[in-house]
């Protein structure tokens, strides 16, 4: 199957600068509960993503993601890659130690956008150990899902990532 895009396709790339981020943001306080060994969730992850996070474990990454964050905002994919950034050496544990946290009645794939099933299915993530298991819970909850259109969406996705993938290679 070949797929023919009338411009030309740019594999995403999201550009961060700690310096504009963490403009008038004060993280001291935050710092003072990390460096006791705490993660408290009446901070924002605008706050912890520029914080310096020293000793940060992948239980303190899993506890923050189980967080009630203090607002209703959202924030910017930069602060998000930021966080993710700075915590990399321990995201992979964390996002296991997440899946053990949330509660059964909420599947962590609930949380998914389509989008992002179709990374989960598609995307090389090092230390996820047996990618086969991953697809198959993935499809299994999609069949399973109460939302109707998730599958054509999550296909839809599917074909695109697969097209940018084997452009970018």
């Amino acid at each position: 199957m070949t797929f023919y895009f009338s411009s030309p396709l740019k594999c995403p790339f999201t550009k961060i600068n700690e310096s504009e981020i963490c403009v008038g943001i004060n993280s001291s306080e935050l710092q003072h509960h990390l460096d006791a060994g705490n993660v408290a969730c009446q901070y924002s992850v605008s706050e912890y993503a520029c914080a310096q996070l020293r000793g940060f474990t992948a239980q303190h990454l899993a506890h923050l993601l189980v967080c009630k964050l203090p607002s209703n905002m959202t924030y910017s994919r930069e602060t998000w890659k930021l966080l993710l950034t700075k915590t990399s050496a321990v995201l992979d544990e964390a996002l296991i130690i997440f899946s053990h946290l949330v509660s059964k009645e909420l599947s962590v794939l609930e949380l998914l956008s389509p989008q992002q099933k179709a990374e989960l299915i598609l995307l090389p993530l090092q230390g996820l150990p047996h990618k086969e298991e991953v697809i198959r819970v993935v499809f299994s909850h999609l069949l399973q899902s109460p939302v109707e259109r998730q599958m054509p969406e999550v296909l839809h996705h599917l074909t695109t990532i697969s097209a940018q993938v084997q452009h970018c290679i």
